[in-house]
């Protein structure tokens, strides 16, 4: 076989490979924007529709390089809509100074088996922030309070027990007035300089049948139609709260679903506002199965949020640390804006 016949091959193949992969993207937008979450293998594949673009630059590059018009309109075209929806995310934001009063805020999935909570504790402290927003919290911490944050955090508040065993808590300096529970979320009403603030603690379901199984698992039985019943429930009760709010945690929903728009109809998204990149937060390796998930693997989706109501603005909102779990912490700081 001389070179021609093998560049040949190589091209039929290639032209093979970069067909395939245009028909399968086009087709899954086609059904993403007709379906939505209707469909419960569409609405797994939703939460990570921007990993479905990552061979398109090596796709154009065949089209270009192969000569083929047909494939490189075809091809620029997809590009070009991958661009205008990643482009938000890498826009230069502006940056905000502070004229205000502020609050800095904390969220992190603390993974409710987590080691020994040294390193966290450490970075809490390090962080010095307002309040703490922790989910999957040690049991201990419901019943005894964290004595480790004690010092800085005399008013805390667990998610009791018999409502959710790895459960959420809020740990604040901010004197809180009163508190309410459900099995998916906490609302503390907290004292700013005289002025009352709704603050949520939110851990959503995953939506799988299968919550405790393997990653494997997990996909095969798919379904959100209980995650999506408590989104719902939790947008009724912020769109009733009579006070500024700022809602924090893990929703269990990749800001690529479109559930997402939902809540951001409601609530401002602080990654958004002054965020860099794709804020990706889960999943990671955690300390006790550290074989489960490559050290080297990146986070895949953005799980973790911080929203607010209009009666502030973000500021700051970065990515924290890897800290054992299987999730990262968000830092953020939020200015005051209409305390009314």
């Amino acid at each position: 076989m001389n070179r021609a016949d093998i560049a040949s091959k190589i091209g039929t193949v290639l032209i093979i490979f970069a067909t395939t992969y245009l028909t399968t993207l086009t087709s899954y937008l086609m059904l993403r924007t007709l379906f939505g979450n209707e469909i419960g293998p569409l609405a797994l594949v939703n939460n990570f529709a921007l990993l479905t673009l990552l061979p398109l630059p090596a796709v154009l590059m065949i089209a270009l390089t192969l000569r083929r018009r047909w494939l490189i309109y075809w091809a620029a075209s997809l590009s070009l809509l991958a661009s205008i929806w990643l482009t938000p995310y890498y826009w230069p934001k502006p940056t905000v100074s502070p004229t205000g009063q502020t609050i800095r805020l904390v969220t992190f999935n603390n993974m409710g088996w987590n080691r020994p909570l040294t390193h966290t504790v450490a970075w809490l402290h390090q962080q010095d922030a307002d309040i703490i927003f922790l989910q999957e919290i040690p049991r201990r911490y419901v019943e005894q309070g964290a004595a480790e944050l004690k010092s800085r955090y005399p008013y805390q508040t667990g998610q009791p027990i018999e409502l959710r065993y790895s459960g959420t808590g809020i740990f604040s300096k901010l004197p809180i007035h009163s508190v309410e529970y459900t099995a998916t979320y906490q609302r503390a009403v907290v004292e700013l300089e005289g002025k009352l603030i709704s603050v949520y603690n939110v851990h959503l379901t995953q939506p799988t049948s299968a919550s405790d199984g393997s990653m494997v698992q997990k996909v095969l039985t798919y379904n959100d139609a209980g995650h999506q019943a408590q989104v719902t429930a939790l947008l009724t009760e912020i769109r009733q709260d009579p006070h500024p709010f700022i809602v924090a945690g893990d929703f269990n929903m990749s800001d690529q679903s479109p559930t997402y728009p939902k809540v951001a109809a409601v609530m401002q998204d602080s990654f958004l506002e002054v965020g860099s990149g794709l804020g990706l937060t889960w999943p990671l390796r955690n300390w006790e199965d550290r074989n489960s998930i490559p050290a080297w693997m990146p986070p895949l989706l953005r799980m973790d949020y911080v929203w607010h109501s209009p009666h502030f603005r973000a500021i700051q909102l970065d990515v924290g640390p890897w800290l054992d779990s299987d999730h990262l912490p968000l830092y953020a700081t939020l200015e005051v804006v209409d305390s009314s």
